[in-house]
């Protein structure tokens, strides 16, 4: 069974992310979506986990509701895969397989491409883009910036109950790690890089990363499916970074998020094994 964790900054009492998931997967394992699964989606992708800034909430119009069941649906399927980059969407296969009608398919397909997930081309379609070199390159640069500034500001100031939080996530990556769970292992990384941010206090540095949440776990899922040894040494990599947080050494801190997220950058742009060293 896939796990998944849910964003430690959004976490709700049963809170329905897990069980899209499950809802989902299942779907899959038979080729067709499930829409019965579509208003739990909806529900489940809150401030958290999309990557654009919160917007306010859309008129209760049955419209409005379908266009953002028709987004997140979508936008599951590539975030998970299901969609690779490349892949032409059509708005007949997704209103037969959604039961909808053509326009909030439309109204979908334009806010996807808004946040970079697909092209919408007048000769071509629909299409689900991929990362460039320079995307990515801009990715990895914005973080190590960003997180190497939270792991300097919090060395040594770390306060317990930030310390169980991230220690939790961990642990629930090596549980992960054991069952070769790769789809919860690449949620879980982006939830521990998410959280270690927060514990910041730095509102703007949280917006930034939940922005690049969804790059971040587009980028997690590659590398993952191209080394089957990258979960077991981003755990390790990700538990180095907390020791040193928690024993204040800031600068080894500093030094263990470089080394971590250049290993992720080189490998998407040179290739090679994930942690290599050149």
């Amino acid at each position: 069974m896939i796990r998944t964790t849910s964003d430690p900054l959004d976490r709700r009492p049963d809170d329905p992310r897990e069980v899209v998931s499950t809802t989902m997967r299942d779907s899959q394992a038979v080729g067709v979506p499930d829409p019965a699964v579509l208003p739990d989606l909806v529900s489940a992708t809150g401030p958290g986990v999309h990557s654009e800034p919160h917007r306010e909430a859309a008129p209760a119009s049955g419209r409005a509701l379908l266009k953002d069941q028709a987004h997140d649906y979508i936008k599951h399927q590539i975030l998970e895969g299901h969609y690779p980059p490349g892949r032409f969407l059509t708005e007949r296969e997704l209103t037969r397989a959604l039961g909808m009608s053509k326009t909030p398919i439309r109204a979908a397909f334009e806010r996807l491409e808004e946040q970079g997930l697909v092209t919408i081309a007048a000769q071509r379609g629909v299409v689900v883009t991929d990362l460039s070199p320079r995307e990515v390159a801009d990715h990895y640069d914005i973080r190590i910036a960003l997180e190497t500034f939270v792991v300097n500001q919090l060395a040594g100031q770390l306060p317990e109950d930030d310390q169980a939080r991230l220690q939790q996530i961990l642990d629930e990556q090596a549980e992960m790690v054991e069952e070769l769970d790769l789809a919860g292992f690449t949620h879980s990384d982006a939830d521990f890089h998410v959280a270690l941010a927060a514990c910041a206090g730095n509102n703007e540095i949280v917006r930034v990363m939940r922005y690049q949440r969804d790059r971040l776990h587009r980028v997690a899922r590659t590398i993952g499916n191209r080394d089957p040894n990258v979960p077991t040494i981003s755990l390790q990599e990700h538990r180095a970074i907390l020791e040193a947080v928690v024993a204040g050494d800031s600068e080894l801190a500093t030094r263990r998020v470089v080394e971590h997220l250049t290993n992720g950058k080189r490998f998407l742009l040179v290739g090679g094994s994930y942690g290599q060293q050149w």
